[in-house]
């Protein structure tokens, strides 16, 4: 009889068969290593805005997220006639300056377009805690420059489908952007801008607006295009009433997808898997 039991732990904790696979599966995936999500300013960013990025992105993608060092902006990538930075080159310069950089064959992952001082080991990982630097992390620059490719007036960001690199240009997200004559693409009416929102109210949105760009961006390089749905973080977006109407969580089929936070206000909301 004890033998039976030794041999048959199920029996032994009473633990029916599909909760042993979850508990084992669970175990698997705890042990297995998840990429961080760095962020790498490029230019002057600031530390306010990073550290709301940092908390944030945090919570909706459940993994540790590093602040690294900010590097300068590459001149090579400055339009003179546009007076734009090329977002394509300052990609390439977030990889190239990357402590634990990834193999070459990377650089020529597809790119997902959207229109619209912190201490480095040298050794070629970052800590902070226990947090360090794999090669497989996924790495956001964050800019106060506009950026272009050139099929677009302009752009709120771009990254490596499946990729590393994903990189947000806040420069038309201030809601000042849009207060006296907002450009045409912006898709607002004429001298409605922010719509008269207290100083308090027009940096919660500015905040929101960053903070939806870097989600959005990030969830490219962990293999999502695009998404139908309304609100989902995912849906392209034309313009800045676009990016206003989405809401800054993936919807139940990309959350499911890449293993991450719904919308908490979807019928059956998941919590961080």
């Amino acid at each position: 009889m004890l033998k039976n039991y030794w041999f048959n732990p199920i029996v032994i904790f009473e633990i029916p068969y599909n909760k042993l696979i979850i508990i084992l599966g669970v175990l698997v995936v705890s042990i297995i290593n998840v990429e961080n999500i760095c962020i790498r300013p490029l230019g002057e960013v600031a530390d306010e805005m990073l550290q709301y990025l940092t908390n944030e992105l945090s919570l909706i993608f459940g993994r540790d997220v590093i602040s690294l060092a900010s590097i300068p902006i590459p001149s090579q990538s400055y339009d003179v006639k546009r007076r734009q930075c090329l977002s394509t080159e300052l990609l390439k310069t977030l990889l190239s300056t990357s402590p634990v950089d990834a193999s070459p064959p990377e650089a020529d992952l597809p790119m997902a377009p959207v229109p619209g001082s912190r201490s480095e080991n040298p050794s070629g990982f970052v800590e902070q805690g226990s947090k360090k630097r794999t090669a497989s992390d996924k790495i956001l620059g964050i800019t106060e420059v506009d950026i272009f490719i050139p099929i677009f007036t302009y752009i709120f960001g771009e990254a490596q489908l499946g990729g590393r690199a994903a990189l947000i240009s806040i420069a038309r997200l201030r809601p000042q952007h849009y207060e006296e004559s907002p450009p045409p693409e912006a898709g607002l009416p004429m001298a409605q801008g922010s719509n008269k929102k207290t100083a308090s109210e027009d940096e919660e949105l500015y905040k929101m607006r960053i903070l939806k760009e870097a989600v959005h961006e990030l969830g490219h390089t962990f293999g999502l295009t695009h998404c139908v749905e309304p609100k989902c973080i995912m849906r392209f977006a034309n313009n800045i009433v676009e990016v206003d109407s989405k809401d800054c969580y993936f919807c139940s089929s990309c959350a499911d997808l890449i293993m991450v936070k719904e919308n908490p206000n979807h019928e059956g909301t998941k919590t961080l898997k």
